[in-house]
């Protein structure tokens, strides 16, 4: 059972505030009432009371003089402050004491019995803390230690800054004596404490490390910590745990990726160190049979990935062809993978430059920046996954929404195969258009699409597409100052000279003149 009191100048809302707290009785019962604060402090001095319910606006001592005494002489004591609409905000500034409660006038019966057992239950979780902190020495310094774990992996994540304080005994006892490294797994199911447990015990690593399981992203950590004068190599002891992780891990057929950095002289470098293992991570080869990595100086420099069909993926996404999208995001991971020369880190930029090409298609069919916010999004999510399916089940999550959205737009609908190719290419002409490639998309031979290409335009495939970059040449002359290089590039012409040729043929004139005759001011 539970005491309480209640603190206000006017007795009947004294009275009807322990009338609408009568359905609890078997939980809390009030053992006294006053009218002021003064009075309130006398009667505390006389009689336990677990909770204080107390008015801001009173006479002769008011909640803004009492509630700092109460904090001062009480500070396990459960406070709710009730308050009128018009003082509010004066309240909330006033309210220093710990674990406080309020309300506003007028509050139903459930407002405060809510109030009530929320302060039962934060009295009885107080109550179980220090019971397990009174049981032993022992005790004591494991329920420490697990803070201070808690304290290690928020440093670790970035969200700790320096001049913490670790109260374990044997945490303290480590950090003066030793340096820190760090261990991140990603791994596609957590991983058992007790695993870990035993390769750190087997690797004489057992009172030397600190394992944090699985958590956000799906990764856990294992700080290790080196003795100031250590004389074995750290990579021997980073590389004998992450072996026996991966025999393990791999025997349970369970994903992972794992990365370690260099060694820091101190615990509050554990957020350096974790950006080392995960440029080990971006920076391990796809192909390898080995899933973890060691941190190294080299530069992490993207390698262009030119995966061939690119450009049929974006045009049955527009399409709306969610099932191939699907299958070519499939296709193009197995390509990447199965190539020697590319890393995590290429696989990830590669992701996000279609997801960037993906939100520019979008935003072209839609007047607002519809994908803005997912696209971000889904980056930031990249960077921190490490498991290649995860990536992989996130893009084409990403895609296939896009083309479900585009399926309705009916973009290539015309009931003419040849508008629909002369659509495409004006989308399109920056890109190396072939014959080959459209036909391919429009899943017509490329023979019969030569010939009712000229038959339907004109002109063949290839003069229609130089016509479209020409146009688009021209448009750029007079409405910019770009050199002729840089518009020869941008509409599609890797060969400026080539360029020269293409525009004299159909303008009779080259771009130079062309461009003195249409100078921009």
């Amino acid at each position: 059972m539970y005491h309480y009191i209640v603190i206000d100048d006017e007795s009947l809302i004294r009275k009807g505030t322990i009338k609408k707290l009568e359905p609890i009785s078997d939980s809390a019962v009030c053992v006294g009432e006053a009218a002021n604060g003064k009075d309130a402090l006398s009667l505390l001095d006389q009689i336990e009371a677990d909770i204080i319910i107390t008015d801001m606006n009173m006479t002769v001592m008011d909640g803004t003089q009492l509630l700092p005494l109460l904090t001062e002489r009480y500070p396990d004591k459960q406070i709710i402050v009730i308050s009128g609409y018009k003082d509010f905000e004066y309240t909330k500034q006033a309210i220093t004491a710990n674990a406080i409660d309020y309300l506003l006038k007028p509050f139903s019966r459930e407002d405060i019995q809510t109030c009530v057992i929320d302060a039962i239950k934060r009295i009885e979780s107080k109550s179980i803390i220090q019971t397990k902190l009174a049981t032993s020495e022992s005790e004591k310094e494991r329920v420490r230690y697990d803070y201070d774990k808690q304290l290690i992996k928020n440093l670790i994540l970035g969200y700790e800054k320096k001049d913490i304080h670790f109260s374990s005994v044997k945490l303290n006892a480590l950090l003066k004596t030793h340096n820190v490294s760090l261990i991140a797994i990603s791994s596609g199911s957590e991983i058992p404490n007790a695993v870990i447990r035993d390769i750190l015990i087997e690797e004489n690593q057992a009172e030397l490390s600190l394992f944090i399981p699985q958590g956000q992203n799906n990764m856990s950590f294992i700080v290790l910590f080196r003795p100031l004068h250590a004389v074995q190599p750290l990579d021997k002891s980073q590389i004998a745990i992450l072996l026996n992780l991966s025999t393990y891990l791999n025997t349970e057929n369970i994903l992972f990726m794992a990365g370690a950095s260099d060694v820091h002289p101190s615990v509050y470098d554990l957020n350096k160190a974790y950006n080392e293992a995960m440029s080990a991570m971006n920076h391990q080869l796809l192909n390898s049979k080995q899933q973890f990595n060691l941190h190294t100086a080299t530069t992490n420099v993207a390698t262009p990935i030119q995966w061939p069909a690119i450009d049929e993926l974006f045009f049955r996404m527009e399409t709306g062809e969610t099932e191939k999208v699907k299958e070519l995001i499939d296709d193009a991971f197995k390509w990447i993978c199965s190539t020697d020369a590319y890393r995590l880190s290429d696989l990830k930029y590669f992701c996000f430059k279609l997801t960037e090409r993906a939100k520019d298609v979008l935003n072209s069919y839609f007047n607002e920046m519809t994908l803005g916010s997912s696209s971000a999004s889904i980056q930031n999510m990249l960077a921190d996954t490490f498991l290649i399916e995860d990536i992989k089940s996130r893009v084409i999550l990403f895609f296939t929404n896009i083309s479900e959205m585009l399926k309705e737009k009916h973009i290539y609908g015309d009931e003419h195969t040849i508008d629909n190719i002369k659509t495409y290419i004006e989308k399109n002409y920056v890109n190396n258009l072939t014959v080959e490639l459209v036909s391919s998309l429009f899943y017509l031979n490329r023979s019969y699409l030569s010939h009712m290409f000229k038959q339907q335009a004109g002109v063949n495939f290839v003069y229609y597409v130089n016509q479209v970059r020409i146009e688009k040449s021209i448009e750029l002359m007079t409405t910019t100052n770009r050199k002729v290089y840089q518009i020869a590039k941008s509409v599609g012409f890797d060969n400026t000279k080539y360029f020269y040729r293409v525009f004299k043929k159909h303008m009779r004139m080259t771009p130079k003149e062309y461009m003195e005759k249409n100078t921009v001011n």
